[in-house]
């Protein structure tokens, strides 16, 4: 479990005001130095998942993304450890699915099969896309139930954010914040 010390805690208790650099730093250092359990999380929540894959996800998220997540928190709704648990989960764990696709997709590019014949023809194909489901399953159901519907209708059905805030009575920035979280 993930326990943030109190001065820590004093920074990211201050709603509303900007972080200076220095505090930014802090708090950026002290996510770093708890990878291992962050880590722990991510190799939890996809299956079969390889140690240095999950790791090197892990370090991209943090050079690319902690910066934003830093600024993005806010102390009114929620505490921070929860909040970047789940922006590691949704952000690492997705990335990794992609990457296992984009994998799959390269091997069938490599080796010159068609991506018609792979889908009739290759056992391995249907053994790995029902892999690939079980930890797209897995993955959807951490989601709340509104940004669940959300990605399924607009990566699953291809359906336009209009189109989704009309059928869901939400404004159209609302679901587009919902569905890049």
């Amino acid at each position: 479990m993930l326990t943030i010390p109190d001065d820590i805690a004093v920074i990211l208790g201050k709603p509303g005001r900007e972080m200076i650099p220095e505090e930014r730093a802090k708090v950026k250092d002290w996510v770093i130095a708890h990878m291992d359990r962050l880590l722990a999380i991510v190799l939890k929540r996809v299956a079969g998942c390889d140690r240095d894959d999950a790791l090197s996800a892990l370090g991209e998220f943090c050079a690319t993304r902690l910066d934003k997540v830093i600024d993005r928190y806010d102390p009114a709704k929620r505490e921070f450890r929860a909040f970047l648990l789940s922006q590691v989960k949704t952000c690492v764990v997705y990335d990794l699915l992609r990457q296992r696709k984009r994998d799959a997709t390269r091997r069938d590019a490599e080796t010159g099969i068609a991506k018609a014949d792979a889908i009739y023809d290759s056992t391995t194909y249907w053994l790995e896309r029902e892999e690939f489901k079980r930890e797209l399953e897995t993955a959807l159901a951490t989601l709340k139930p509104i940004e669940r519907e959300i990605v399924v209708l607009k990566y699953f059905y291809n359906i336009s954010d209009e189109e989704i805030a009309a059928n869901l009575g939400r404004t159209m920035g609302e679901v587009r914040v919902r569905r890049v979280r």
